[in-house]
């Protein structure tokens, strides 16, 4: 199996970056046509949305299940929070169809292709060892959202080095009470089978899932503290996950 995953992971690397080469230029073309009267990257979010169609196409064996996505709301900002598995993640969340910008770590902009894309349409980056940069991103945040823009955030922080869902951070909580936005959570799987963190080895067989939840009303949001906030999210989300992915009790 450690042969054929090798091989695999040969191709699909090769596939990936070529395609890349390709579609950083689509988006460069779109970048320069739509920039200057479409701040929210409308444009650009359509040709994400081929970016991860691509990637994902890379591999018929590979499944992707959608749910719940009538539960999304796009005419009205909103702070998006999902578990964090796999860098496949991202392909799976853009295949909503996406319009909403990211909140990511500043070393992403080093990725070739994959940064210059990320910059292009507006995602709001930070530094997580950096108070200053932390506080910056929160007014970003904050900004963005009341300009009617959506986001979404890893309220984990950084990819799951076990797969099970991690404790939260406060930060997305505290963007959300401070912009006053309803909070969505939305519930990956499978990409960690796909791809693990600290790994290049892609299984070549794999079923991924992404399913929107119940949205989390301005109203309710509001209403309740940060941490009480972040308790609320992390249990309807762990409710949501299969066993390979729910938090690991206290102490393991």
């Amino acid at each position: 199996m450690f042969l054929v995953r090798l091989i695999f992971s040969a191709y699909y690397w090769v596939y990936f970056t070529v395609t890349s080469v390709f579609l950083i230029t689509l988006t460069l073309v779109t970048w320069a046509l739509s920039a200057w009267w479409d701040p929210s990257r409308l444009w650009l979010h359509g040709v994400n949305w081929i970016w991860a169609r691509t990637y994902l196409l890379g591999n018929p064996f590979w499944r992707l299940t959608i749910r719940g996505k009538e539960r999304l709301d796009w005419s009205r900002p909103t702070l998006y929070v999902a578990n964090h598995l796999s860098t496949f993640d991202i392909f799976v969340l853009f295949c909503l169809n996406s319009r909403f910008h990211w909140i990511s770590k500043r070393s992403n902009t080093r990725i070739p292709a994959l940064g210059l894309n990320m910059i292009l349409c507006r995602t709001i980056f930070l530094d997580r060892e950096s108070p200053k940069d932390i506080l910056a991103m929160v007014k970003q945040s904050v900004k963005r959202l009341e300009e009617g823009i959506s986001l979404l955030i890893f309220p984990e922080g950084e990819r799951s080095l076990t797969g099970h869902l991690n404790p939260f951070l406060g930060g997305a909580f505290s963007i959300a009470k401070r912009a006053r936005v309803p909070i969505q959570p939305i519930v990956i799987t499978g990409t960690y089978q796909i791809l693990q963190r600290h790994s290049a080895l892609l299984n070549p067989v794999g079923r991924m899932s992404v399913t929107v939840l119940d949205p989390i009303p301005a109203e309710q949001v509001d209403a309740l503290s940060t941490e009480e906030l972040s308790k609320l999210v992390h249990n309807r989300m762990a409710e949501a996950l299969p066993p390979e992915h729910k938090p690991l009790p206290e102490g393991e």
